[in-house]
């Protein structure tokens, strides 16, 4: 896809969701000296993802100026050939002029995403790759209580662990373990997971020194 950001918009809150952008994709940041400071975590993950991107400064100041610059850059990116998928990161309703005039010319599932965040214009995609299920399941609402329940298992846990772990030269990969703990869904595939993941030997020792706590939990099942 191609994000197109109008900065003076939304600002550092448009590029919430810039943590699922990928190596394919194009990112560019439309701004002004009015509209100059970005939030550094969404700079360190535009380039922990490797995507296309630049950037475009606003020349002059002037009233809808960003406005006109990504009408521009859309006819200049279609007009070069490309095919992906445009997302105008704005929540400036004039932009569904730009939409409307596109819509026509592009088919269905291309049409022109007008959204004021990334995250937002990836689950309004309905695209059905990996990044957009995994997108919906962040954003899917959960239960309080059941989260509060799960929340305190994992304290206990993670106290068990230390216990457990706290002397031993297992003691700086405790949360690995705990990940290791809470996906295997027994015993036994936590032991080979064990195995896999740490070698014969330490692995072995890892399972011995987990295995009451384990044992433990299936009990209060």
């Amino acid at each position: 896809m191609y994000f197109l950001v109008d900065f003076e918009n939304v600002r550092s809150g448009g590029l919430q969701g810039v943590d699922y952008l990928e190596k394919s994709d194009y990112l560019t940041i439309f701004f002004s000296d009015s509209a100059r400071k970005c939030e550094n975590r969404y700079l360190e993950e535009i380039e922990k993802s490797c995507c296309n991107f630049d950037t475009c400064k606003l020349q002059h100041v002037g009233k809808n100026g960003l406005d006109f610059y990504i009408a521009t850059r859309v006819g200049e990116f279609y007009g070069a050939g490309h095919k992906d998928r445009i997302a105008i990161i704005s929540k400036d309703k004039g932009y569904k002029a730009v939409r409307d005039y596109w819509n026509v010319r592009l088919p269905s599932n291309h049409r022109i995403i007008i959204s004021p965040s990334i995250e937002r214009s990836l689950i309004a995609s309905n695209d059905n790759s990996d990044r957009v299920s995994r997108l919906k399941n962040k954003l899917a609402g959960g239960d309080i209580d059941v989260f509060q329940a799960g929340y305190e298992e994992r304290v206990k846990l993670q106290e068990h662990l230390r216990q457990i772990l706290g002397e031993t030269d297992f003691a700086n990969r405790m949360p690995e373990i705990q990940d290791l703990m809470e996906t295997g869904k027994t015993p036994k595939i936590i032991y080979l997971n064990s195995l896999h993941r740490f070698g014969k030997k330490q692995g072995l020792e890892l399972y011995n020194r987990i295995k009451p706590v384990l044992y433990q939990k299936i009990m209060q099942v």
